[in-house]
């Protein structure tokens, strides 16, 4: 998460259990979500009745600690770990203090018993406005010219409007809407304008029929997040959450605040020759393709391979060969989950063949060797990357054969997961590494976009339009 707006206030705090016991301390929400909690004191009470014996205990851990900080109001801290505490049982008068680490930080209601679930949650990603193409605001200047050259701005205009996606259909009970709303600045009557602005901040928005759990609403936001991040072709974050609560008959905004993982530190940079669809190159087809992503994430599918696209791709190391081997793993798994039946011989045939083997076997036989009898009858990885090139092969402009570049993934693969001085020989080095890293990274790229339901004249017009994928990619061949 790259937080917009980064929280350090003081207030009181409590547990829900003892709210009349309040201490005093300080909230840090970092810009990456950390949520940290720094107590001038200690949830004393509990701990005294103990006695003695809890200074010799493990650091506690709090489901949920509440408190009240200065202009946020109240605020929720869920899943504490206690980081730090000092006490001195045997003087009441000396300084108490005490630190915890928080996974989720919401702000703006106090829920000490309540059932943390929500119907509607509002979240902001980077990148959002380039995917989603929405021309909220149109400007228009009138210039005095003179011949041709322009001699003085006459005056201009400025319409905006908000504007927003249908809504379109999920899983369970889920529909998903993009806005893109306008802000302007002040306008004060009876003064005269001399400075006035526009902003348009898009946003996505989650609805379910069924109150859902915290933790749903952010794993479905990851997936949406990285959808748009495939669609820009480079990795985003989530910027903010808002949970829309209903209270008393009033709908009353709760921030969340969570530290997720790092995507990257560089900034997010909008690039017209990177995006490779938007939202109106899909208007039609958005609940399907979706649909199709979030259920392709779901467990035992594509979700691992896409994720080890995504780490050797986009979260590039200081070694290139970490990067390729994450690549070459993720050619593996897609094409294992993608293709489950393609095997070297008929798996029936295989289980009889493989009874006879284990009938004729010593009984001392050690274990390794039957488990790896048994995974003879898997695809090599020389044997799945040819597989996974041959849709393909024609597009590259280096022109390989499909056996040729299987063979290169499977030796370097090898070398660089053993390390092995025999696997060295005849490895290639430098610039040739470096273009193996990139086509084995844009071949799972292909078939990612194949496997949301892109047919190949589809991917073909992105490649047209990716000035990345252009210099690597002929789609007229």
């Amino acid at each position: 998460m790259k937080n917009l707006e980064p929280i350090q206030a003081k207030g009181y705090f409590w547990l829900p259990n003892n709210p009349e016991e309040k201490v005093p301390g300080e909230l840090r929400i970092s810009e990456h979500g950390r949520v940290e909690l720094d107590l001038m004191g200690i949830f004393s009470r509990e701990n005294r009745q103990r006695g003695l014996g809890y200074l010799t205990d493990q650091l506690r851990n709090f489901d949920r600690i509440c408190g009240n900080i200065y202009e946020k109001g109240y605020v929720t801290l869920l899943r504490c770990i206690q980081t730090s505490f000092r006490s001195n049982p045997f003087s009441f008068q000396a300084l108490e203090l005490s630190s915890f680490l928080a996974t989720i930080a919401l702000v703006g209601v106090d829920f000490e018993q309540d059932e943390l679930t929500f119907k509607k949650l509002n979240f902001v990603v980077e990148g959002l406005d380039d995917w989603l193409n929405f021309q909220t605001i149109k400007t228009s200047v009138d210039f005095e010219v003179d011949g041709d050259s322009i001699k003085a701005v006459k005056g201009g205009r400025a319409d905006y409007s908000l504007k927003e996606s249908p809504s379109y259909a999920l899983t369970d009970g889920i529909c998903i809407q993009f806005f893109a709303p306008v802000n302007s600045s002040t306008i004060f009557p009876h003064r005269p304008l001399s400075f006035f602005s526009l902003t348009s901040q898009p946003y996505i928005s989650l609805t379910s029929q069924e109150p859902k759990r915290i933790d749903y609403f952010i794993n479905l936001a990851d997936k949406v997040r990285k959808f748009i991040s495939l669609a820009v072709d480079q990795e985003i974050q989530i910027q903010s959450f808002t949970f829309l609560d209903e209270i008393q008959g009033r709908i009353e905004p709760v921030r969340m605040y969570l530290q997720m993982r790092l995507a990257r530190e560089a900034e997010y940079k909008p690039r017209d020759q990177k995006v490779l669809f938007t939202y109106w190159d899909v208007e039609n087809r958005v609940a399907e393709i979706m649909n199709r992503w979030i259920t392709q994430y779901e467990s035992g599918k594509a979700g691992h391979a896409v994720n080890l696209y995504f780490a050797g791709a986009w979260r590039k190391s200081s070694l290139l060969d970490t990067d390729i081997t994450f690549l070459a793993q993720a050619i593996e798994v897609l094409h294992r989950e993608t293709n489950p039946d393609d095997r070297p011989m008929d798996q029936q045939q295989f289980r009889e063949i493989k009874r006879e083997i284990f009938n004729v076997l010593p009984a001392d036989i050690p274990q390794l060797i039957k488990t790896r009898i048994g995974l003879v009858n898997q695809p090599s990885l020389r044997n799945r990357a040819k597989a996974m090139m041959a849709p393909f092969e024609k597009w590259f402009r280096d022109g390989e054969a499909s056996d040729e570049f299987a063979r290169r993934v499977s030796d370097t693969r090898n070398y660089f997961t053993h390390y092995s001085g025999e696997l060295r020989i005849g490895l290639r080095e430098g610039k040739e590494l470096f273009d193996l890293y990139t086509k084995l990274e844009i071949l799972l790229l292909l078939h990612i976009l194949r496997l949301v339901g892109f047919d190949r004249c589809q991917i073909a017009q992105m490649v047209k339009e990716s000035q990345r994928l252009t210099e690597v990619l002929d789609t007229s061949l």
